[in-house]
């Protein structure tokens, strides 16, 4: 320790000890946001994000476009800050876009054709994601071999692809709700999921699981449909893959993506647990689930978390 402040216990006392906890404080917050799991995780959008922006960058792309669009273009690929409101004038399409469907019609392909021991995925955030998905499954179904769930935004039912293999002997009845693009694909595929465009009708049954995967904070009224979430839910609910804040309060951003913007929460953390606890949920675990994600001008950067939940 510091002489100085060894012969002085109030200045030890009152200064130097809480100046040491805030660098601590402040240590453990970078590493949570810049240490490994950042480093090693594959980013949900920045793929497609470093391919556009690496193309906008190249003097000359196939179709002739100027240098000075392509800076333009570049910087279209990255997130923005847009404050601490919803805009009245957004006309993000979101994820009804066709893109997306072409985009997860692939990946499903790519998953469908994965062997068992290889269905938690290749990278460190797929395996984060899956390993959280499946022990919120092993909570719900409290030694029970069948279970009913609620994917909102579950896209093509890639999870439940994955779970049938993962966990064969579970008789899983499995709800998708998600845009009508996504709904259509899915209807096709025939994997036992049943889609769902009406939140109203998703909601209408409570479920042993409720799971809502990188999907709420793209609600523009987060509070309705979390309330809709909880109120359908028997057993666990899963908030995973959500961007939160500490500190700051909650502000809006626009994530560029597949061609399309979309617009989303960016939520302080205790704000989304005031919700939860006024409606009765709590906390069992809290998780990082890897994504992450740059948002220049905003008062502060997100962290992506996972929230294990059940009625208290």
């Amino acid at each position: 320790g510091s002489p100085i402040a060894l012969r002085h216990p109030f200045m030890l006392e009152h200064i130097y000890r809480p100046y040491v906890r805030q660098l601590e404080r402040k240590r453990a917050e970078l590493i949570e946001r810049h240490g490994l799991v950042r480093q090693l995780s594959e980013i949900r959008y920045d793929q497609t994000n470093r391919h556009q922006t690496a193309a906008a960058m190249t003097p000359e792309s196939p179709g002739g476009q100027a240098p000075g669009a392509q800076t333009q273009e570049a910087r279209a690929t990255k997130w923005r800050h847009l404050g601490a409101t919803w805009p009245d004038d957004d006309t993000a399409t979101g994820w009804n876009a066709e893109p997306i469907v072409r985009d997860r019609l692939e990946q499903l392909a790519r998953l469908r054709q994965r062997p068992s021991w290889a269905m938690f995925g290749d990278t460190l955030s797929e395996q984060t994601m899956v390993m959280t998905v499946v022990h919120a499954v092993q909570m719900a179904l409290k030694g029970r071999t069948e279970l009913s769930v609620l994917d909102w935004g579950g896209e093509l039912g890639g999870t439940l692809v994955r779970l049938r293999k993962i966990m064969p002997g579970v008789a899983f009845r499995w709800v998708v709700k998600e845009m009508p693009s996504l709904c259509r694909a899915g209807r096709a595929l025939s994997d036992g999921a049943v889609f769902v465009e009406e939140a109203d009708k998703a909601l209408a049954e409570r479920y042993d699981l409720v799971i809502a995967s990188a999907s709420l904070h793209y609600d523009r009224e987060w509070r309705k449909t979390l309330a809709g979430l909880v109120g359908s839910t028997a057993g666990i609910l899963l908030l995973a893959r959500q961007p939160t804040l500490m500190s700051s309060p909650s502000y809006v951003a626009a994530q560029p993506a597949y061609g399309t913007t979309f617009t989303c929460w960016v939520l302080n953390e205790a704000e989304l647990f005031g919700q939860l606890t006024a409606l009765g949920m709590g906390a069992v675990h809290r998780l990082l689930s890897g994504d992450a994600a740059t948002i220049p001008d905003a008062p502060e950067q997100p962290v992506f978390r996972s929230y294990v939940l059940t009625r208290r």
